[in-house]
């Protein structure tokens, strides 16, 4: 038949598929060969990345290394960290102190002497102004007129002096009474005395026709300045806090009591460095030894 292909003296099918098979398998071998080199080219810039790394972090150690700093910090510990607690900077000099914690600062807090038995009751108030006696100066808050309930009062209050003021509600038992107090201590040095207070009325609220007044003679919290003796010398801060008591030297103050606070030399950010050069070492060593030892990507290289 025309187009067919005989060999003499051969019976039986011609394995055809076999023989390109090998051929195909033959040709394949350098392309094969090729990509398992590929293979191992990406498996030696990936190892030499991660070693990359790791030197860049160890010398990133000295790049930001001032040894002068190494030798400057200092440490403030007291004997009893729940009297109060103390830190110092680098300009603090070493010193051991005895200090007594006389008494905390804390905030003014008064009520009203009128108040509501309901806090549903309407209630419509006229202009007014509350005082603050920072010790120093006095700041004025002015409240716009307005209605509603107890609530939206305190809102209003709240609104207006926010910043040194805070309003809410006092229930004594019987009757709901505004409740004013400091949003924080160390905002004044004054502090409350028989007929003087931080916090008053300029001028009253007048609500529902009557004039609300606070009740300065019996405030639920005194203002108290923090005090503290050391030797025949006491300091007072508005806060619990008393900055550069020594230059560089902070205490914050936690209850009444007798503490010893000493300053000394702080050799940790040393001990740091050092902790962290020989990690960084480390890390580096390990790669080394894990890129050129035995059956490693770079065995024998001594380039590593």
């Amino acid at each position: 038949m025309a187009g067919e292909i005989y060999f003499n003296n051969l019976t039986g099918r011609f394995d055809w598929g076999s023989i390109v098979d090998q051929i195909i398998r033959l040709k394949s071998i350098p392309i094969q060969r090729l990509s398992q080199e590929a293979q191992q080219v990406q498996a030696r810039q990936s190892a030499l990345q991660g070693l990359s790394s790791a030197v860049s972090d160890l010398s990133g150690l000295f790049e930001t290394l001032n040894v002068n700093d190494l030798f400057k910090s200092k440490r403030a510990t007291s004997s009893d960290s729940s009297i109060l607690t103390a830190t110092a900077t680098e300009n603090a000099p070493n010193i051991t102190l005895n200090i007594s914690v006389n008494q905390l600062a804390q905030k003014e807090v008064l009520i009203t002497q009128q108040g509501i038995s309901d806090l549903n009751t309407p209630m419509s108030w006229s202009d007014f102004q509350i005082a603050y006696n920072a010790g120093s100066s006095t700041l004025y808050f002015d409240v716009q007129a307005g209605f509603g309930r107890l609530s939206d009062l305190i809102n209003a209050i709240n609104q207006a002096a926010g910043d040194k003021i805070v309003a809410s509600i006092f229930y004594d038992g019987s009757q709901y009474r505004l409740m004013l107090s400091e949003k924080d201590e160390s905002f004044s040095t004054a502090e409350t005395a028989s007929g003087s207070t931080v916090i008053s009325f300029n001028t009253p609220p007048i609500i529902n026709g009557n004039a609300w007044s606070l009740d300065t003679s019996n405030p639920l919290q005194n203002a108290r300045n923090a005090s503290i003796s050391i030797g025949s010398s006491i300091l007072t801060s508005p806060g619990n806090r008393f900055e550069n008591l020594v230059s560089g030297l902070s205490l914050e103050v936690k209850r009444v009591g007798d503490a010893t606070v000493s300053v000394s030399d702080d050799y940790s950010a040393v001990s740091r460095f050092l902790e962290d050069f020989v990690k960084g070492y480390n890390v580096v060593i390990s790669q080394v030894n894990k890129l050129t030892g035995k059956d490693a990507l770079f065995q024998g290289d001594y380039s590593i």
